[in-house]
């Protein structure tokens, strides 16, 4: 989780102060909504901080692809409401010279037409040269 390996580099004070706002990681996994909406409440705290918190760690770490799939977050009075991308189906694609044929959710459509493919290399489709044994990275 994205908080968590935030936690790791702040200081004790910070630290205890997010943990009992954001609480329990498992919360975080509870069912959306509705498909591309995620509610996420305050363990303790106002929504508006939890979302502060949230803002400031996409804006240290825009890389994180965690956010390459984040339309929006806005927070009400009692939860932050993220609404994410559409989500693409990855499709089963040939790789470059060889009768094999993969799906892999790097490298899509509906991602390219979006511009949220981040590295298309990391996907065996991209590249000829990958021997059998070489992992896929």
């Amino acid at each position: 989780m994205i908080l968590e390996q935030r936690w790791t580099t702040v200081d004790p004070e910070q630290y205890a102060r997010e943990e009992r706002l954001a609480g329990d990681a498992a919360r975080f996994n509870e069912p959306e909504p509705s498909p591309g909406v995620g509610i996420v409440r305050p363990a303790a705290g106002r929504a508006e901080e939890l979302l502060a918190v949230l803002e400031d760690e996409r804006d240290t770490h825009p890389e994180e692809p965690l956010w390459h799939g984040v339309r929006s977050m806005v927070a009400d009075d009692r939860a932050v409401r993220i609404e994410f991308v559409e989500r693409g189906v990855p499709r089963l694609l040939p790789v470059a010279g060889s009768s094999v044929s993969v799906s892999c959710h790097h490298y899509h459509e509906s991602g390219a037409r979006e511009g949220r493919v981040r590295n298309p290399r990391r996907c065996p489709e991209r590249s000829s040269r990958r021997s059998s044994t070489e992992p896929i990275r």
